[in-house]
């Protein structure tokens, strides 16, 4: 997954041929407990909107692409995720890299390495800050992207088996999770399209945070 989520994302990916990155097993456990931001592509949880869009793009944006965002009360088909759906405070954005012509918007995806790509990459925002970054793949990548995120973060603390439904009829769904002071990383394979897997960055809520500092 091509990017700086954490130190290693982008570093890491060339060390390993250019296949995703993470942390390593010991490394991974104890930058997880000193709660290294969480980021991805240089876009680091609780950055400044306007620091978000100060940032190079990432690799494979088209060069008709910026950043744009939009207020969540106006996203006509927001993702099931907790800021899209629970929360949609009237001060959130979302945001991404998309080439406006006229009314029509175009989402670019971004380079994940030398075979994959990210699409549907999303940035939310509250209260100017960043929040949750969260992305899908192809299912193809699934290796490459635990490879990457072991790598970074060790190995996941909660692995959950169940089954989902898809247009394709029920399938088996595999969620990993991994909890640092900083936050949550999440993988999910498959995506509600069977096809896809996801991946979610959610930055801790400030007390959690404030609680782990003190």
């Amino acid at each position: 997954m091509t990017s700086s989520c954490g130190p290693a994302w982008r570093r890491g990916a060339a060390a390993f041929g250019a296949v995703l990155v993470a942390s390593g097993l010991t490394a991974g456990a104890g930058r997880a407990a000193q709660a290294t931001p969480l980021s991805f592509d240089g876009a680091t949880l609780g950055m400044a909107i306007s620091d978000w869009k100060s940032l190079r793009p990432p690799p494979g944006v088209g060069a008709d692409a910026g950043p744009l965002c939009a207020p969540v009360a106006q996203v006509t088909n927001p993702t099931h995720h907790a800021l899209a759906v629970t929360l949609r405070p009237t001060d959130a954005q979302v945001c991404g890299y998309d080439a406006q012509f006229g009314h029509d918007v175009l989402p670019h995806s971004i380079r994940l390495d030398q075979r994959y790509r990210a699409t549907h990459v999303r940035y939310w925002f509250v209260a100017g800050h960043l929040r949750e970054i969260d992305f899908a793949a192809s299912i193809d990548a699934y290796s490459d992207v635990m490879t990457m995120l072991t790598h970074e973060y060790g190995p996941p603390t909660r692995t959950i088996r169940d089954w989902t439904r898809t247009s394709m009829g029920p399938v088996p769904r595999v969620r990993q999770i991994w909890r640092t002071a900083a936050g949550t990383v999440t993988l999910v394979d498959p995506a509600p399209d069977p096809v896809q897997l996801e991946v979610r960055f959610g930055a801790a809520r400030p007390s959690a945070l404030s609680q782990r500092k003190s």
